[in-house]
């Protein structure tokens, strides 16, 4: 989940975590003295540095937690949440500040490119196969708090991909300066529909098809 500072993504971030069945279990990675926002979540404190931040996601992560979430990270930390990944980790929330999803991707994969000492499109794609799904959140010069781009993160033989899934189209501003417009779908069926599908979980895949006049 990513925006500019301000933006709500932290407000996202906690409502995705409050959506979880009540019997998961959540770890937040926090700083030192910071509160878990979401009632029933436990938190785990990333010290004061660096190197302490790295050694507390990967024992947030050897805790197995259901959902695990990362409001802010930093270097070391961020490729330590990408080795939990590896290893078996699901259900990572991160977010991270940028002023787009793309931008995000791209700040992100040079932090772990430099702390891991690989190149920028081996850190790009470690990173796109670790994660499904980018949001973007902007908040709205009316103030409210907007999605505005939902993409799935792929990597293959091509290397990695951000496609987008849903955009939101402005249409105009509405009399009280209200900003009114429509999410539209791309045509891309994200391949998490089919993990979700063997989980017991299907979708309904029209929700993803284009209408012909967006």
């Amino acid at each position: 989940v990513t925006g500019s500072p301000g933006s709500g993504s932290e407000e996202l971030i906690e409502a995705l975590a409050g959506a979880r069945h009540r019997s998961d279990q959540a770890l937040w990675l926090l700083s030192d003295g910071e509160p878990a926002p979401v009632d029933g979540c436990g938190r785990v404190a990333l010290g004061r540095d660096d190197e302490a931040a790295a050694h507390a996601v990967a024992r947030a992560a050897r805790l197995r937690p259901d959902l695990l979430v990362a409001p802010t990270l930093a270097g070391p930390a961020i490729a330590a949440l990408l080795d939990a990944v590896s290893r078996g980790a699901g259900g990572v929330i991160a977010g991270g500040s940028a002023g787009t999803l793309r931008q995000a991707v791209s700040r992100i994969s040079t932090e772990v490119a430099a702390v891991r000492a690989l190149g920028i499109d081996t850190a790009r794609e470690w990173l796109a196969s670790s994660f499904d799904l980018g949001l973007e959140v902007t908040r709205l010069r009316d103030g409210r708090l907007r999605v505005t781009r939902v993409a799935e993160l792929r990597s293959g033989l091509h290397g990695s991909t951000l496609r987008d899934i849903f955009t939101f189209a402005y249409h105009r501003t509405a009399a009280g300066g209200s900003i009114e417009g429509t999410f539209c779908a791309s045509g891309t069926v994200p391949r998490i529909v089919e993990d979700l599908a063997a989980r017991g979980m299907p979708l309904d895949i029209t929700i993803f098809r284009r209408h012909p006049s967006s």
